[in-house]
């Protein structure tokens, strides 16, 4: 009798890939999206993930082989490991048993203003300078931007694609790193002006049968939201 023997799959080796052993990029977006690029690529045993999924390396060696230099921020798994955080599904099943379930929301503390700068495996590429609202919309409008980079004067906006809290490396004062949904912290002072205009008009009648002069002044002032006149008669 024969027996044969299935060798046990890495599944989560904190590791660089060595370059010799990618054949390309897979589908990101999820653990599965890449294990699926993986098993419909001729060639692949092995793939290469980050914790946002952001990233999907395909490798023609086991994950044991391929593994480089350890990174916490990378993991490596072979083609038959299971999803480590597979999605949750629910079944519904008829019952006289009520159940309220209450489901709590964490919202991510922001990070804004963070004087630092950023570590450069994180940059995804200049954006638009001048003013923290044009840097904060070239975040915005930039696939897979978190955060973003300025300096005091606005003459530098760098992208990047990790929160501001990860993304910093070494403090400094020349550059700020703010999270994409921080409020621009010196907004711009909009002021409301009114002008006003007084307009004179002096009409002078002279009598024919007296030395009497009648002069009509009329004083007209406008401003934004009304119009008052005056009229002043003088006789000499």
């Amino acid at each position: 009798m024969t027996t044969t023997t299935v060798p046990t799959p890495t599944c989560g080796i904190e590791a660089y890939v060595k370059g010799e052993y990618a054949i390309g990029q897979g589908q990101t977006g999820s653990y599965e999206a890449c294990q699926t690029s993986c098993a419909n690529t001729q060639g692949c045993v092995s793939f290469q993930i980050d914790k946002e999924y952001l990233v999907c390396n395909l490798l023609d060696q086991p994950a044991a082989i391929a593994q480089g230099s350890a990174n916490p921020n990378y993991f490596i798994y072979d083609l038959s490991c299971p999803d480590p955080y597979p999605p949750v599904t629910s079944t519904t099943t008829s019952s006289q048993i009520i159940t309220t379930t209450t489901t709590t929301t964490s919202i991510p503390t922001l990070t804004c203003g963070v004087g630092a700068f950023s570590n450069g495996l994180y940059d995804i590429g200049p954006g638009q300078t001048g003013s923290y609202e044009s840097c904060q919309t070239s975040c915005a409008n930039k696939q897979n931007c978190l955060s973003f980079q300025i300096s005091p004067d606005y003459s530098v906006c760098n992208l990047l694609n990790r929160p501001a809290a990860n993304a910093q490396s070494g403090a400094t004062d020349s550059c700020y790193i703010y999270d994409l949904a921080c409020p621009d912290p010196n907004p711009p002072i909009t002021s409301t002006s009114t002008s006003s205009r007084i307009t004179t008009t002096t009409t002078a009648n002279t009598a024919t049968a007296t030395d009497t002069t009648t002069s009509t002044t009329h004083i007209t002032i406008t401003t934004i939201d009304s119009t008052t006149t005056a009229d002043t008669t003088t006789t000499s």
